[in-house]
């Protein structure tokens, strides 16, 4: 699972789903808050400023596979890079948009 950013959703996801077992990769700009999430749980952190293109990241973290589930709350500036690390058949929850409501959406690679 994927999960972006350290708002309650994400936070909520990251509990659940350390609750229920399974891996979680979350990002933020914030390396002191990446350190509270792997405190939480988090099996790896991305620091989306520092690395730009981290749907590839979170691939190569799953062996080229992709997340089963993305909880995306960034809306159109984070999409694209969330379908970069969905895998093929994952979900990916739109939850929120906190980067605005324009922008583009490539399709799946």
């Amino acid at each position: 699972m994927l999960v972006l950013g350290t708002g309650g959703v994400s936070i909520f996801a990251l509990q659940f789903a350390r609750l229920m077992g399974a891996r979680v990769i979350a990002t933020s700009s914030s390396d002191e808050k990446l350190a509270r999430l792997r405190e939480l749980g988090a099996e790896h952190t991305i620091n989306y400023r520092e690395d730009p293109e981290w749907g590839r990241t979170v691939r190569e973290l799953t062996g080229g596979e992709g997340v089963d589930q993305v909880v995306e709350v960034g809306g159109p500036g984070t999409l694209p890079q969330s379908i970069e690390a969905v895998r093929i058949g994952g979900h990916i929850a739109l939850i929120g948009v906190l980067t605005g409501g324009a922008g583009k959406c490539p399709p799946p690679s």
